[in-house]
C-alpha cells in the first residue's frame, strides 16, 4: 500500500486558556411550579452540558493502572491526583463545570452536585418551597479540554532531539510510545491507543517510519518520519488540526489526528481549585388553580365567536384530537367541556365549565385552570355550548391582545401539535420571525409550509422581539412541548427567519436554554434573506417576486405561496439583487413566475431584468392593481376563481393602511388560510366592489355547503360590519 508521509507539525500552543466567565448571578430566585420541574431540569441540564469536564484519558494516561483504575498516591504529569480521578470518572459520570445545590425550606444548603444525571434527578425531586442554586466552578482549558483546576503551564520548554542510535532501536521507540500514548501497567483492550499501526526502521536505516491508522485525503494511511535531529514527540499529546487533544483510546477520534505535541522537559501541573460563582437561583412553588368566570357574551355575541371564544374552542378541539376523543365525551383529554347545569344558581345564572389539566408525575393529570361560563339566558348559554361541542365555527375572530398572542392563537386554530417522534404527521419545526420587521418574514409562510416534509402539517409561524421572546410566545412554546420528553426536545427545531439585526443571538440562547434546536436562515438584508429561504425550500414550479415596500401585496399572495409551496423573492423597488436574479436563472428559469404588485413597488426595469434571467419562452407577468385592495382583488381572481381553486372559507386581515405593521397578522395567518382553503382578504373599514365581485366568483357553494364555510378574521381592529359583510356574501353563519 502506498503511504503518504505526514510532516510532523509541532504544537506550539501549549498555553492553557480560561473558560469564559459566567454571567452575573441573578439576585432573585426565578420560580417554577411543581408541574414545570421537568422544564427546569431540562434548562439546567442544557446549561450543564455546555461545559463538561474533560474525560480525555490522554491527560492521565501516565497514571492509569491496568487501564481501569487510578493509583491511590501518584499525581499525573499534567494534573493532580484528585483531578485525575475526576477526569477518569467523567466518561461514565458526565461531570459538568456547573453544579446544582439544593436549598431546603429551612434554608440549609446541600453540597453541590456536578454530575449531570444526578442533578436532573435532584431537580425532579424538589418539593414546593425548596430551591436550587446553580454554581459555576473556576476552570481552565488545555488542548481544548476543560479541567476544574489551575492552568497547566510549561516550566521548562527545552525539547530534546532524537539521535540515530535511539531511532533505529525500534523497540525503544515503541516502548516510549507505549509508556506515553498507551495506559501504563497491564494493558486491557479498551485502554490501548488505537492510533499507531506500526513502527519500523526506514529504508536508509537512519530513522523510523510511524504508520498510523488515520487516513489522508487519498484514503491511504498517514505516516510520520523521524530522523536524527528531529525534536522529540510527546506521544501522550495527540492533537487535531485545531490544536485540540484527541483521545486515542477512542477509535472514533483517530481520523481527527493531525500531530503530536513536543516533548518539553517540565510542566506545572493543574491542581484542584475550589472557587465557584453563583450563576442562578431557582425556586419550586406549588401549582395554582387559575379560576376564571366569563359571560357567554364574552365568547359569542350571537353572530361570531370572539377571540376568546375561538381560543377556547381550539383548546378543546386540539386536546380532544390528541386524546383521540370527541369533545362531547372526554375521558383523557387535557381540556374538557362539562355539560350545562340546566339549573339556575342563586344569582340567576346558568353555567358550564371548561377545565384545563396538565400531566404531572407518572402520567397523572391535575386541574390547574377552570373557566366558568355563565348567562342568565339559558338559550344563549346552550347555543354557545353546542358551538364549542361541535369543535368548529363558521364565523369567528382569531386574535389576541397583541400580535404575539394573535400568532399563538392562529397556531392553536390551525391545530398545531408538536411530535415526540419524527415519523408522525405532526410538526417537529417552528418558524420564528420578528414581530416588528415584517418584510424579513415575508418568505416565512411558504417555508413553514414545506419544512416538515410532504404530507405533514405546516410549521406554526410565531413572533418574537429582537432580543427576547415575548411572554405569549415563550409560554406557548412551553405549552406545546410540555408532554415531550426532555431528551427529545432537541428534535424540535426553531428556525429563525432573518439576520442578527432582527433576531439576535440572545433569542437563540433563550430557545436553546429551553431545550430546542435552533437554526437561522437570514442575510444582511430582507432581499438576501428571501433568497436564502428560497434556497432551503424543495423545488417548486411557481415563484413569486414582490417589492420590499409592497408588504400588503406580499400578504395577499402569502397564502397562495404557502399552498403552492412556492418561494417568495423580495426585491427593492428599483433594483433587484444579483443574488435574486441568479436564483431565478438557476432555479426558476422555467417556473411560473409572477410579480405581485404594481410598478410603484416593483419597477418595470426590474421586471425586465427578471425576464432576462428566465427562459425566453417563460416571461413573468404581473398581478397587480392600482392599490393594495385592487391587487388583493386581482390575486383572488387569479387563484380562487371558479375555474382555478375552490375555496371553503375566507380569512380577513387588516389592510395596513393606517399602520403598516398591522399586516403582520396576515403573515401568521397564511398557513391557517391554507388549512381552511381560504384566500386572504385585506380590509379594515371595508372592502371594494372589486373585492366583493371576485369573492362572489369563488365557487364556494360547490366546494362545500355554505352552512359549513368559514369566515375568520385574524387579528382585532377591523370594522365589525366588514366581517358581517363577507359572511353575508355567502350566507355563512354559526346558526
Amino acid at each position: 500500500m502506498n503511504k503518504k508521509k505526514l510532516s510532523v507539525v509541532m504544537a506550539g500552543a501549549m498555553l492553557a486558556t480560561s473558560v469564559a466567565p459566567v454571567l452575573a448571578a441573578e439576585t432573585t430566585a426565578k420560580e417554577y411550579t411543581v408541574s414545570q420541574k421537568k422544564l427546569l431540569a431540562n434548562e439546567v441540564k442544557t446549561l450543564m452540558e455546555t461545559e463538561m469536564v474533560s474525560s480525555n484519558r490522554a491527560l492521565i494516561a501516565d497514571v492509569i493502572a491496568d487501564g481501569v483504575a487510578i493509583p491511590a498516591t501518584d499525581d499525573a504529569k499534567f494534573v493532580s491526583l484528585d483531578l485525575a480521578k475526576e477526569i477518569f470518572n467523567a466518561k461514565a459520570d458526565k461531570i459538568s463545570v456547573y453544579g446544582v445545590a439544593k436549598v431546603g425550606t429551612n434554608g440549609v444548603e446541600d453540597p453541590a452536585e456536578y454530575k449531570v444525571d444526578a442533578a436532573v434527578t435532584l431537580i425532579n425531586g424538589l418539593n414546593p418551597g425548596e430551591s436550587i442554586k446553580v454554581y459555576k466552578r473556576t476552570a481552565e482549558k488545555f488542548g481544548g479540554e476543560i479541567i476544574v483546576g489551575s492552568p497547566i503551564t510549561v516550566t521548562d520548554s527545552t525539547v530534546a532531539k532524537y539521535t540515530t542510535a535511539e531511532l533505529v532501536n525500534v523497540s525503544a521507540v515503541a516502548t516510549a510510545f507505549e509508556n506515553e500514548a498507551k495506559l501504563k501497567g497491564k494493558q486491557t483492550s479498551n485502554a490501548l491507543s488505537k492510533l499507531v499501526k506500526s513502527i519500523a526502521v526506514n529504508n536508509d536505516k537512519d530513522g523510523v517510519i510511524i504508520t498510523l491508522n488515520a487516513l489522508d485525503e487519498n484514503n491511504t494511511e498517514k505516516t510520520i518520519a523521524l530522523k536524527n535531529g528531529d525534536e522529540k514527540l510527546d506521544f501522550q499529546l495527540a492533537y487535531d488540526k485545531d490544536g485540540n487533544l484527541i483521545d486515542t483510546t477512542d477509535v472514533s477520534q483517530i481520523q481527527k489526528f493531525d500531530h503530536f505535541g513536543k516533548k518539553v522537559t517540565a510542566y506545572n501541573k493543574s491542581k484542584k481549585v475550589n472557587d465557584k460563582t453563583l450563576s442562578a437561583t431557582y425556586k419550586v412553588v406549588a401549582d395554582k388553580n387559575e379560576d376564571e368566570t366569563l359571560n357567554a357574551s364574552d365568547l359569542y355575541d350571537g353572530f361570531a365567536l370572539t377571540a376568546r371564544g375561538t381560543e377556547i374552542l381550539a383548546d378543546l378541539k386540539n386536546a380532544a384530537d390528541k386524546a383521540e376523543e370527541e369533545i362531547e365525551s372526554p375521558t383523557n383529554a387535557l381540556v374538557q367541556l362539562a355539560k350545562t347545569t340546566g339549573t339556575v344558581d342563586a344569582n340567576g345564572y346558568y353555567k358550564f365549565t371548561v377545565t384545563y389539566k396538565k400531566v404531572t408525575g407518572d402520567k397523572q393529570s391535575e386541574v390547574y385552570k377552570t373557566i366558568t361560563v355563565r348567562s342568565t339566558n339559558e338559550n344563549e348559554l346552550k347555543s354557545l355550548h353546542k358551538l364549542l361541542q361541535k369543535g368548529t365555527f363558521n364565523v369567528g375572530i382569531v386574535a389576541g391582545a397583541n400580535r404575539y398572542e394573535t400568532a399563538v392563537n392562529v397556531s392553536k386554530a390551525a391545530g398545531t401539535v408538536l411530535a415526540d417522534a419524527a415519523d408522525t404527521n405532526k410538526t417537529n419545526n417552528i418558524v420564528l420571525v420578528n414581530g416588528e420587521a415584517l418584510v424579513d418574514g415575508l418568505a416565512a409562510a411558504p417555508y413553514a409550509a414545506t419544512v416538515n416534509g410532504t404530507g405533514k402539517q405546516a410549521a406554526p409561524i410565531l413572533l418574537s422581539q429582537v432580543d427576547s421572546l415575548p411572554a405569549a410566545t415563550k409560554d406557548y412554546l412551553k405549552e406545546l412541548s410540555s408532554e415531550i420528553a426532555a431528551k427529545n426536545l432537541n428534535k424540535v427545531t426553531v428556525t429563525l427567519i432573518g439576520g442578527y439585526a432582527v433576531l439576535s443571538d440572545e433569542v437563540v440562547s433563550e430557545l436553546e436554554d429551553m431545550g430546542f434546536s435552533v437554526k437561522r436562515i437570514g442575510g444582511d438584508n430582507r432581499e438576501e434573506t428571501s433568497v436564502k429561504v428560497a434556497e432551503k425550500m424543495p423545488a417548486s414550479t411557481t415563484t413569486f417576486v414582490v417589492g420590499g415596500n409592497g408588504e400588503a401585496d406580499a400578504m395577499s399572495i402569502s397564502a397562495v405561496a404557502a399552498d403552492k409551496k412556492a418561494p417568495i423573492i423580495v426585491s427593492k423597488t428599483n433594483t433587484i439583487s444579483s443574488d435574486a436574479l441568479s436564483y431565478l436563472e438557476d432555479e426558476a428559469s422555467t417556473d411560473t413566475v409572477r410579480i405581485i404588485g404594481g410598478e410603484s413597488v416593483f419597477s418595470k426595469e426590474s421586471e425586465e431584468k427578471v425576464n432576462k434571467a428566465l427562459a425566453k419562452t417563460n416571461a413573468a407577468y404581473r398581478i397587480s392593481g392600482k392599490n393594495r385592495q385592487a391587487t388583493n382583488a386581482a390575486v383572488i381572481k387569479e387563484y380562487y376563481s371558479a375555474s382555478s381553486t375552490d375555496a371553503e372559507g375566507i380569512v380577513l386581515v387588516k389592510d395596513g393602511v393606517a399602520k403598516k405593521s398591522e399586516l403582520v397578522d396576515a403573515l401568521s395567518a397564511a398557513n391557517y388560510a391554507v388549512k381552511i382553503k381560504a384566500p386572504i382578504v385585506l380590509g379594515t373599514s371595508g372592502i371594494t366592489d372589486e373585492q366583493k365581485n371576485n369573492l362572489l366568483n369563488i365557487d364556494m357553494a360547490t366546494a362545500v355547503p355554505a352552512t359549513k364555510g368559514i369566515v375568520a378574521q385574524v387579528g382585532e381592529g377591523a370594522n365589525r360590519t366588514l366581517l358581517e359583510t363577507i359572511a353575508g356574501l355567502f350566507n355563512i353563519s354559526n346558526k
